[in-house]
């Protein structure tokens, strides 16, 4: 009699009986095994796939960025390029073309130009950046 009470304790810590084994209860409550590691996958995908869509639509548009900050220096670069199209009238578009990749090569000569607030000055200084470059003013 005391081997059929400790018979129906195992069967009943075990439920009605018509479940399997504890590898089976385990994915009945988390789902088949590596499901989670397949939507983990696909979330990393996704990001992965949106920041190389954003990175070749804005290297399509631009260029190549060597400096950091991409998504606040294509903001820069945009502000630079229209500003000194509208400050620098008297600049040739071979001249506007050669600031304009130094600005978009150098993030220092693109900050020191937004800087550059008086305009014998800047122009001074574009005429030196022009020369560097093999161009004159």
């Amino acid at each position: 009699m005391g081997s059929s009470k400790s018979s129906k304790r195992k069967q009943s810590a075990l439920g009605d009986g018509t479940s399997g084994t504890s590898s089976d209860k385990r994915w009945k409550s988390s789902g088949p095994p590596g499901a989670l590691v397949l939507v983990g996958l696909r979330q990393s995908l996704d990001v992965f796939n949106d920041s190389f869509n954003h990175s070749m639509s804005t290297n399509a548009r631009t260029g190549s960025r060597k400096y950091e900050g991409e998504a606040a220096g294509t903001k820069i670069w945009d502000d630079a390029v229209a500003l000194v199209q509208k400050r620098e009238p008297y600049l040739t578009n071979d001249q506007l073309i050669v600031l304009m990749d130094l600005f978009l090569n150098s993030t220092p000569i693109l900050t020191t130009y937004l800087g550059i607030e008086k305009d014998d000055l800047r122009k001074a200084w574009l005429g030196n950046q022009l020369a560097q470059a093999g161009h004159s003013l």
